[in-house]
C-alpha cells in the first residue's frame, strides 16, 4: 500500500507516447497498480498527463487516459483503491484548468485546493463533464476526492515536506528569461495562432500573479480551444508534412542511470540546466511564505529526464527528483519513465519503468509516421470529425 504516488508526463494522446497502442494504457495502469500495492492514499499527476498539443491525434488524448485508469482502477473487487488524486497542471494540460475555471468564473490559481470530486459528488456539472472526459465514470467510483493545486502543491509529511509542481516555470522560454527566450516564445505564439508572450514572470510576486502573467502564453502555445484551432492545427500540420524528426530517428547514446549520488555536495556532478530557476521559484513563492517546513524535497517534470540530486537553496538542502516522461526521443535510448512512492513519513522510493524494446520502436515508428489529422478512436475504431470539442 502507497501513501503518495507521483506520475508525470503520461502526455496521453501524444503520437510519440509510449501508450499510444491501445493496449499498453491497460499494460501500464497494472503496473503502476502492482507497484502501489493495490491501495494508494494520494496519486499526484504532476502535469502533461492529458496530451492537447498534439495536432496528429487531436482526440486521443482523452481515451487512452481513461484506459489506463480504468486499468489502475478497476472495479469493486479488483484493483487500486485511491483515496485522492491530485492534479497539478503543466503546460500540456493547462487548458483543460483554465477551460473549467472560465467556466465557472473561478481565478486559475488554486494553491489551497479545489476539489472537483467528493465522496461521489462532483463540484458542479463543468467538473463532471470534464472528469467523466479524462477518467471516466466508472473510474469516479473507485476514487474518494480529485483536488487541483495549482502551480504547485506542498505535501506535509513526517520527515518534512514535498513541493510538487509540474516544471513547467523552471523553463527560460516560459519565464522569458534572455532575448533568444523572448524570441521563441513570441514566434512559438504565433505559429499556435494568438500573439501572446510571458509577461515579465520574474517580477511576480506570489503564485497568482505568477499564473497571471504567462497563462495566457502557456495556453495560446499549448492549448487547445475553437477559436485557435483552425490556424494553429494548419501552422502544425504544414510542419508536421516535412519535419524530420532527427532526434527520434537518430541512434542514441547509450542509456546511462541519471541519477547523481544523493548526499553529494554540488562540486560532485553537474546539476541540470534548470537548476537556478528552481532556486528562484522556491525562494520566491515557497520558502518566502513558509510552506514547506524543512527536510523540503521536490517532485517536477517537465523536462522527461528522469533524475535525482541534491540543490542548496541559500544553505537549505533540497532534495530533487524528475518524474521524468513517457515519450520515446532516440532510437537505441531507453526512455527515462519513472514513479516516485513516498510513504507516510517521507521516505521515496523512485522507480524506472522500463518498456520492451519493440513497444519503444513501435512508438518512434508510429509517431513518425502520423500525418493526418482526423484518426480513429483508439478504442472504438470511429472516425472522429470535431477535433475541437475536446472538454
Amino acid at each position: 500500500m502507497a501513501h503518495i504516488v507521483s506520475l508525470s508526463d503520461i502526455h496521453f494522446g501524444e503520437p510519440y507516447s509510449l501508450l499510444w497502442r491501445p493496449d499498453l494504457p491497460l499494460y501500464a495502469g497494472k503496473m503502476i497498480g502492482y507497484l502501489a500495492g493495490g491501495h494508494i492514499d494520494k496519486l499526484i499527476l504532476v502535469g502533461d498527463v492529458w496530451e492537447l498539443a498534439a495536432p496528429e491525434e487531436p482526440d486521443a488524448a482523452f481515451p487512452i487516459a481513461r484506459a489506463f485508469f480504468h486499468a489502475l482502477t478497476g472495479d469493486r473487487s479488483h484493483g487500486t483503491d485511491i483515496g485522492e488524486l491530485i492534479w497539478v497542471p503543466g503546460n500540456h494540460d493547462h487548458e483543460l484548468w483554465t477551460h473549467y475555471c472560465q467556466t465557472i468564473g473561478k481565478p486559475l490559481d488554486a494553491l489551497d485546493g479545489w476539489s472537483l470530486w467528493d465522496s461521489g459528488d462532483a463540484a458542479d456539472d463543468a467538473a463532471q463533464h470534464l472528469l467523466a472526459n479524462m477518467l471516466g465514470p466508472d473510474v469516479l467510483e473507485r476514487i474518494g476526492k480529485v483536488t487541483v493545486y495549482n502551480p504547485f502543491h506542498v505535501e506535509r509529511l513526517g520527515k518534512g515536506s514535498v513541493v510538487f509542481h509540474h516544471g513547467q516555470y523552471f523553463d527560460d522560454m516560459i519565464l522569458g528569461k534572455a532575448g533568444l527566450d523572448e524570441f521563441k516564445a513570441r514566434f512559438t505564439s504565433v505559429i499556435s495562432g494568438a500573439w501572446a508572450k510571458p509577461n515579465a514572470p520574474m517580477q511576480a510576486t506570489d503564485a497568482a500573479d505568477l499564473e497571471a502573467r504567462c497563462a495566457p502564453f502557456i495556453d495560446a502555445v499549448w492549448g487547445r480551444t475553437t477559436d485557435r484551432q483552425t490556424l494553429k492545427t494548419q501552422a502544425w500540420e504544414f510542419l508536421t508534412r516535412f519535419r524530420k524528426w532527427s532526434s527520434c530517428n537518430a541512434k542514441g547514446s547509450a542509456d546511462v542511470p541519471q541519477f547523481a549520488a544523493l548526499g553529494n555536495t554540488e562540486q560532485d556532478y553537474t546539476l541540470p540546466g534548470e537548476a537556478d530557476n528552481i532556486r528562484w521559484f522556491l525562494r520566491s513563492f515557497v520558502f518566502k511564505n513558509g510552506l514547506a517546513p524543512d527536510p523540503v524535497s521536490l517532485v517536477y517534470g517537465h523536462v522527461h529526464r528522469g533524475d535525482m540530486f541534491d540543490l542548496d537553496v541559500d544553505g537549505r538542502r533540497v532534495r530533487c527528483f524528475n518524474t521524468g516522461g513517457w515519450i520515446t526521443s532516440h532510437k537505441g535510448t531507453v526512455p527515462h519513465t519513472h514513479v516516485v512512492l513516498i510513504d507516510e513519513d517521507g521516505n521515496f522510493d523512485q522507480r524506472a519503468i522500463r518498456f520492451p524494446d519493440s513497444v519503444i520502436d513501435e512508438s518512434i515508428q508510429h509517431g513518425g509516421g502520423v500525418r493526418a489529422l482526423d484518426v480513429p478512436d483508439v478504442t472504438t475504431g470511429e472516425e472522429q470529425h470535431d477535433n475541437t470539442d475536446l472538454f
